[in-house]
């Protein structure tokens, strides 16, 4: 589904502030992977979404999503096909129109001529159908423009927008990292149930290591754009965040690292 090769990506190459931020990169996730990924700031956690979705440059390496090399494929063209999460829930909606019509706009992502502003009979059964498996009775609130929505409820409908239309691939920024407790835990929740059921490849960034741990199949560790740990599903499933942590060198009163 997914295969990265020798990704390597730097910043202001050729001066003195240059920064190796991908260096030699490899992965590879198959259909219905769900993939988590940790590591200290600097990385290169969102450096690795941004270049799948073409939003950085690339020096070296290849991007192969679904048997289609993306590597230097315009980032428009990549949006059609790849969900996103971001971690700032007001950058994923359109906080002027109404519920049912940034709907209209994620169900219309990559298709030509067939935006409608969703006021249809048989859209708005499909919107409420769907807003209702987010349990927060959005389903009852169509034309509510999306500004007067909760940064939890943004964040769902967000989700539920990036995921609404099967995605090749979801890709979630941190997602959960503006949120309170409880509203992150339901969004970490709600996340997991939809990944599963539609069975949607997925790469998940936190700086949570126990959450991290919780999801998914698969989880990375990131340390200056290279992979330093990695573990598959029976691996995974042994884990504690004690082990990661000292597995990374890092004593237990370095956790603030990753929050």
């Amino acid at each position: 589904m997914l295969e990265i090769k020798d990704l390597k990506v730097i910043f202001e190459q050729n001066t003195v502030n240059e920064k190796i931020a991908l260096d030699g990169l490899n992965l590879k996730l198959e259909d219905g992977d769900f993939l988590t990924v940790i590591g200290s700031n600097g990385s290169g956690k969102t450096t690795l979404l941004n270049a799948i979705l073409g939003l950085v440059e690339k020096q070296a390496g290849t991007i192969i999503l679904d048997d289609e090399d993306i590597t230097k494929k315009p980032s428009h063209k990549i949006a059609k096909d790849v969900g996103v999460v971001f971690q700032n829930p007001l950058r994923g909606t359109a906080p002027n129109m109404s519920i049912e019509e940034n709907l209209a706009l994620s169900s219309a992502k990559g298709k030509f001529g067939v935006f409608s502003n969703g006021t249809s009979k048989k859209n708005k059964q499909k919107f409420r159908e769907a807003l209702s498996t987010l349990n927060l009775d959005l389903e009852n609130r169509l034309e509510t423009n999306v500004a007067l929505l909760s940064g939890g409820q943004r964040q769902a409908l967000t989700l539920l927008m990036a995921t609404n239309e099967k995605p090749k691939l979801l890709l979630l920024d941190e997602h959960t990292a503006a949120l309170d407790p409880k509203t992150a835990a339901n969004i970490l929740s709600l996340t997991d149930k939809i990944v599963k059921e539609k069975k949607i490849t997925t790469i998940m960034i936190t700086h949570n290591v126990k959450d991290a741990i919780t999801y998914g199949n698969k989880l990375v560790l990131l340390n200056e754009g290279k992979i330093k740990l990695y573990f598959d599903k029976e691996e995974k499933e042994k884990l504690t965040v004690e082990k990661i942590l000292s597995l990374y060198n890092y004593n237990l009163s370095d956790t603030q690292i990753f929050n």
